[in-house]
């Protein structure tokens, strides 16, 4: 039918009242009957079953069931449907107030919301959304107090989510000590994301006041904090906190320069940051503000983690107050780390540092200076200076590891360690170390001197040293080949050319130098119960002289066979434990071999030779007599 089609006017038949059942049709001047839809008083009537709860929704999809607009509508509610306007200038509190306290989902749309008092949610499973930092504004009018309060400090409120929007204050005045952007007070598992906080005194504030160190599983996404005096983040007595691609400061400059980026007060345990930005912009930030904070801490609890993170424009990355704060673990990995201030690391020389590891950190115009570190390991950083020292004189001691570092400006290391270990640094300045090494295995390099089992070099000044204590092997050199004539040892001088060989161990065993030339100290200075040797002729005789070749070798060699020989001449033998290969297991497999010294078997053949030598004289003389007819042949 169409519209213009005339009908009698009539009410249209229906079987059971539902929300097509109020079109009437109507007559117009014309004398013409029409179909005319007409919402009637029950579609527009706000009261309970009627309006949008008469209107059926079926969202699209299979298995999707049926019901009414109304209800699809209230799966979230905004802010607007209870009365806020979002321009600035009409104060949107109460509409807030009421949404919050009837929901757990509550959009804020695009717009500034004037609110005049602190937000308080404290229900679990809540959820607070805008559309974005750039686009949903809450612009808080109040001089002091905090903008949006999760918990109040009684039981945990659990569960809430803050996304899409920014927080910020009038500013009119310098936020005081009690004017707080977001306070996360006594929660668990709260997140943000996509949030940022603008002109507050604390940007956050994450405090359990039910004990220290409680989880609460703290996540900040895309989290931003600009234009605070006292610190972007405040942190008290909470664990499992951690902000991922974060911002804290702001380009283009800030209206403040925050005392502390981060402050941890209390017990304060695995805090973690990501991939994130901290860089105040106010131009006085590099002479006042420490990146982060460490207050009071007095307990073995505090895990700090920072990864892929840069730090610039402060005076110090990292500082304490005087409380003695012990830090548990501090790693930092992949980070740039830079400060005005000169040192990384302005603690209070009290601070203990319980396990400090740096990883691939620049620490760009920063040097690193701690007195009383327990544990550290310092691997692949650029710096420009480097001290530890070690004041623990626990079980234990210290264990510093700092490995193929860069440093500028010089190394200084002191205390009391059982492992000291600086390997493949490259440094440039001063060397000093002072260092007690309690332990066994120490091995410490500096630009150009290596020393293993000791600290220092010796009146030499040696480059390479090594120390072993009783039961331990000092040095073992391996080869990994088959190849008899390839080296396993070169010894190499400039005396006759450059980095001429003059020495070599082959991987046969056999040792070859430039002049054949060996030696041993004989000073009479040096030796006592001197008397002239015995006979050598008879053990010379005795002892014989073979061609064999070794097993697995073809070579003919000349030699003797040492249990011959120590039949004949038990000195001339030694009994060696020797590692002749490895099991199935991996294991080494050693046996008792017999050697000889063939040096002691040539000075014996010397022996003998003059032995030969004096007989061949006298015989000498004998016969020139006989010749002569001087003497009797019978004489």
């Amino acid at each position: 039918m169409d519209i213009n089609d005339t009908i009698p006017e009539r009410d249209l038949p229906v079987a059971s009242p539902g929300p097509n059942d109020y079109m009437r049709g109507t007559r117009r001047s014309d004398g013409k009957s029409v179909l005319f839809p007409e919402i009637s008083g029950e579609l527009a009537n706000p009261s309970p079953g009627k309006g949008a709860a008469m209107v059926a929704y079926v969202q699209g999809g299979d298995g999707a069931i049926a019901r009414s607009v109304q209800d699809k509508l209230r799966d979230s509610i905004s802010v607007k449907d209870y009365g806020a306007v979002g321009d600035g200038l009409v104060d949107d509190t109460a509409a807030f107030v009421a949404a919050i306290s009837d929901y757990r989902s509550v959009y804020v749309p695009r717009g500034y919301y004037k609110i005049s008092s602190t937000l308080l949610l404290l229900k679990s499973s809540f959820r607070l959304w805008g559309d974005g930092i750039d686009n949903t504004n809450l612009v808080f009018t109040s001089a002091v107090g905090t903008c949006v309060q999760i918990g109040n400090g009684g039981s945990a409120v659990n569960h809430v989510s803050l996304a899409g929007m920014t927080i910020t204050r009038d500013y009119t005045t310098t936020p005081t000590s009690n004017c707080i952007g977001i306070s996360w007070d006594t929660f668990g598992y709260g997140q943000e994301f996509n949030v940022a906080v603008r002109r507050q005194y604390h940007g956050r504030l994450l405090t359990n006041t039910s004990g220290g160190g409680v989880s609460v599983n703290y996540r900040g996404v895309n989290v931003i904090a600009t234009d605070c005096v006292g610190s972007y983040c405040k942190v008290v007595n909470v664990a499992d906190a951690h902000f991922v691609s974060s911002e804290f400061g702001r380009n283009g400059g800030e209206l403040f320069a925050p005392a502390f980026c981060v402050e941890y007060t209390g017990q304060c345990n695995n805090i973690g940051f990501t991939d994130c930005v901290i860089v105040p912009r106010h131009a006085n930030a590099p002479t006042s503000t420490q990146a982060f904070r460490w207050n009071g801490q007095v307990n073995d609890t505090g895990i700090f983690v920072f990864t892929n993170t840069n730090v610039e424009n402060v005076q110090y990355v990292f500082g304490s107050d005087a409380a003695t704060p012990n830090i548990t673990e501090m790693k930092a990995v992949n980070c740039r780390f830079t400060a005005s201030g000169g040192s990384i690391f302005g603690v209070n020389s009290a601070t203990r540092w319980k396990n400090l590891r740096l990883a691939n950190v620049n620490l760009s115009n920063g040097s690193v200076a701690l007195n009383n570190v327990k544990w550290s390991s310092i691997v692949g950083c650029f710096m420009e200076s480097l001290s530890l020292g070690s004041n623990d004189t626990t079980s234990g001691n210290g264990d510093c590891q700092v490995t193929g570092n860069t440093v500028t400006g010089g190394v200084s290391i002191t205390g009391a360690w059982t492992r000291l270990s600086l390997v493949g640094n490259s440094i440039a300045g001063s060397y000093s170390n002072t260092a007690t090494v309690v332990g066994n295995h120490t091995h410490t390099l500096t630009d150009d001197s290596e020393f293993i089992g000791r600290t220092t070099p010796s009146a030499r000044n040696e480059s390479l040293s090594v120390r072993a204590v009783a039961g331990r092997l000092a040095a073992q050199l391996y080869r990994q080949t088959n190849s008899a004539s390839e080296y396993v040892a070169v010894i190499a001088s400039d005396v006759g050319g450059s980095e001429v060989d003059k020495f070599v161990v082959r991987a046969d065993g056999n040792a070859m130098n430039a002049n054949n030339s060996y030696g041993a100290l004989s000073d009479v200075q040096l030796k006592e119960n001197i008397t002239p040797a015995k006979s050598q002729w008879d053990d010379l005789l005795a002892i014989e002289l073979v061609n064999y070749n070794m097993i697995g070798d073809e070579r003919r060699q000349l030699g003797v066979i040492a249990q011959q020989a120590q039949s004949v001449s038990p000195g001339l033998v030694t009994t060696n434990e020797v590692k002749v290969g490895k099991d199935n297991n991996g294991d080494d497999i050693f046996k008792s071999l017999l050697g000889v010294q063939y040096s002691v078997l040539t000075l014996k053949a010397i022996g003998a030779l003059q032995e030969t030598m004096r007989r061949t004289i006298a015989l000498e003389a004998k016969v020139e007599a006989l010749v002569d007819g001087t003497r009797p042949i019978n004489d």
